[in-house]
């Protein structure tokens, strides 16, 4: 597991955002805290906004993994509990969040079903309720997408709609010096 998937140490620093901008009303999930059956288990039906600030693999990334997934706890898996959040088990959920962001590379992608497209994880979390979906087209980096992330539910919390709270957060990003396209225009908000 865990040479397969880096930790992501900045990524901490969105918890830390959230629990500053929101305090005793966020929950925040992370490290081997962040398990399946945790993560499942979650009042997603309560959250105003939901994060998953983790890795995200495609159908045959992992061989035994057969559709897109975000890559929860690798702590403690077990047949029932595999350590990820597939596509499937998105679409079993109840999530009517205003917004869900998926700050993992590669989770506005996934396979082709017939009759539907292309079915991704933000289409997933869509159906499972979610208003808007951020998520990233390709791979990403991780210091510029915390600070993007932040920067965006800052001026969604501020009173900013979705489109012009991710609008914002790319100028904020272009101002702090990540000016080139790689480091925002990875990431792309869908809504109902």
């Amino acid at each position: 597991g865990q040479d397969v998937f880096p930790r992501l140490e900045k990524t901490r620093e969105i918890g830390a955002e959230f629990r500053r901008l929101f305090g005793g009303r966020a929950t925040v999930v992370e490290g081997a805290d962040a398990g399946e059956a945790r993560v499942a288990g979650l009042p997603f039906q309560d959250y105003r906004y939901v994060v998953f600030g983790t890795h995200g693999i495609l159908d045959g990334d992992i061989p035994y993994v057969r559709e897109p997934a975000l890559v929860l706890s690798q702590v403690g898996v077990t047949a029932g509990l595999d350590g990820f959040l597939t596509m499937s088990e998105v679409l079993g959920l109840k999530v009517p969040a205003e917004v869900v962001a998926l700050t993992a590379c590669r989770t506005g992608v996934g396979r082709k079903l017939s009759g539907e497209g292309v079915l991704g994880m933000g289409r997933a979390f869509q159906h499972a309720g979610a208003a808007n979906v951020l998520m990233s087209m390709w791979s990403v980096e991780e210091a510029a997408t915390v600070a993007l992330t932040n920067s965006f539910f800052g001026h969604l919390e501020s009173g900013q709609t979705a489109r012009s709270a991710l609008r914002s957060a790319r100028a904020d990003l272009r101002r702090k010096g990540y000016e080139h396209p790689f480091f925002w225009s990875a990431f792309v908000l869908v809504s109902r």
